[in-house]
């Protein structure tokens, strides 16, 4: 039986436009107190509340609606918003697709992985155009091909190293094109490998 989630909030303070920690949540009279503001209502038409969802990330950090996190799904790095509608299902929405991913599964286990925060999207609203999710995508491919695990042949790691050196020129939508070429390439390579050894 899965355990109960604390119920926590902060808040996007409209007027400073900083993100705030919430003491206390009146519903009732619609207000919040801020942890540093000595007790001083703040009425809800000034702020924007958000949950903690009762899920943290790979650094340990609770994540939150309004969030902009990464995660991993089916081998693909995503890039999403976490949102919370009224009907209290939480949601990371991919702004670039419009699909919603649920992150949490019938036993309250996350089916995604490697979840991180990179922002949120009040500080961060460029982190939810097309052109940072190709970017996401970009260095997610890079650190597979530069990773030391992408194949056990030293010459093969060698030339990799070189191939990515020579693509600092290229434009991200053809360094994603050569990349995943180079992906399948070596996936070929690896189960050629495979079966001669």
């Amino acid at each position: 039986m899965p355990k109960a989630i604390e119920v926590k909030y902060r808040a996007w303070d409209k007027k400073s436009e900083k993100m705030r920690r919430v003491l206390s949540v009146s519903f009732e009279e619609q207000y919040v107190i801020f942890k540093d503001a000595n007790d001083t209502k703040v009425a809800f038409k000034d702020i924007e509340l958000m949950q903690y969802m009762g899920m943290a990330s790979e650094g340990r950090q609770p994540i939150c609606e309004g969030d902009i996190v990464t995660f991993m799904e089916d081998n693909e790095k995503e890039i999403a918003l976490v949102i919370h509608p009224e009907e209290g299902e939480w949601f990371f929405h991919i702004p670039v697709t419009g699909r919603n991913v649920t992150p949490w599964n019938t036993y309250m286990t996350p089916p995604v992985k490697e979840v991180k925060i990179v922002g949120n999207k009040f500080e961060n609203p460029d982190h939810l155009t097309e052109e940072y999710a190709e970017e996401v995508k970009l260095w997610h491919m890079f650190n597979i091909l530069s990773s030391d695990k992408i194949c056990e042949h030293q010459y093969c790691r060698h030339d990799l190293r070189n191939v990515m050196a020579r693509l600092s020129s290229r434009t991200k939508t053809e360094l994603i094109e050569i990349i995943e070429r180079l992906a399948e390439d070596l996936r070929y390579y690896k189960k050629a490998m495979l079966k001669n050894s």
